[in-house]
């Protein structure tokens, strides 16, 4: 499922330029696909748990807001078990501002959250891992995100996106290097 999204939305993001060419809809409304990987941390930045990776889809038709629709993934590197990880769909919305070849956004909204995080300890199973019990959650959070990105054409950017998804299960934060493509500008 995770490869299928990802297989459209490069497609998506390839075939963008040829799409936006000259049509007076897309001159006056943006539309863009945002693609990322990076780190999160579920219990602080003291230090990171694991891999992140997020896509989204983004409009724009006033200047200044955006709106966005996404995914997030976010997966525990460890040897204990069960694994950690966290995933949400969110749909925010937010302020874009544009100087010259720079973009710069903050959005906020509502995201259905969903994962599974380590309670007790059971026992040590071996010198390396140690089982425990866990929590499955399902939970509505508030997703918060913000975005730095160089336009290298109207048509692509790449930057950083820095995102917490607050909630009442785990707190999860995340730093990831992304490229976005579309009608940006």
């Amino acid at each position: 499922m995770r490869k299928s999204i990802f297989y459209i939305l490069v497609c998506i993001m390839a075939s963008t330029p040829v799409l936006c060419a000259g049509d007076s809809f897309f001159e006056k409304n943006h539309f863009w696909a945002n693609a990322g990987l990076g780190f999160y941390a579920m219990s602080g930045f003291d230090h990171f748990d694991g891999f992140s990776s997020s896509v989204s889809l983004h409009y724009q038709n006033t200047p200044g807001s955006v709106i966005s629709l996404g995914y997030s993934d976010y997966n525990e590197i460890s040897f204990d078990f069960p694994s950690e990880y966290c995933r949400d769909f969110s749909l925010l919305y937010g302020y874009l501002y544009r100087i010259k070849w720079f973009n710069f956004s903050a959005s906020s909204g509502v995201a259905y959250t969903y994962g599974r995080y380590r309670t007790k300890l059971q026992n040590n199973t071996s010198v390396f891992s140690d089982r425990y019990d866990s929590k499955n959650f399902k939970t509505i959070g508030l997703p918060v995100r913000v975005n730095a990105f160089f336009s290298f054409t109207p048509y692509t950017a790449a930057g950083i996106e820095y995102g917490v998804n607050l909630n009442t299960e785990k707190i999860v934060q995340s730093v990831n290097l992304c490229l976005q493509a579309g009608n940006l500008w």
